[in-house]
């Protein structure tokens, strides 16, 4: 046995249809992207494996990109204050999302 891997999922239709797009660019460089924008700032990973991004969508769905902005900040403000991440980094992260496009 052997463990999958993305390329081994069908990402076109059934579970993941509309959802390949989200997939791929939270995926992507491993940095911090919303709506197709890079912030720049690798997503960084706490000590048990949970990364800023996995605390972020866990807040999701969204129904506007305020609800989004809002809680992208204060999932960063939490990181920076634990020290988790640096504050221009957190400053990249919020900045990222408050510009990026975003359809709910």
């Amino acid at each position: 046995m052997r463990p999958f891997a993305l390329k081994d999922v069908a990402l076109g239709d059934g579970l993941f249809a509309g959802k390949r797009r989200l997939m791929l660019d939270y995926c992507r460089g491993y940095d911090v992207v919303f709506g197709g924008t890079s912030s720049g700032v690798a997503n960084p990973v706490k000590p048990d494996g949970t990364t800023l991004l996995d605390e972020i969508w866990a807040a999701a769905p969204f129904a506007t990109k305020a609800g989004l902005v809002r809680q992208v900040a204060a999932t960063v403000d939490t990181w920076v204050t634990a020290g988790l991440l640096g504050r221009a980094e957190g400053q990249a992260v919020v900045r990222t999302a408050r510009e990026a496009s975003y359809t709910p």
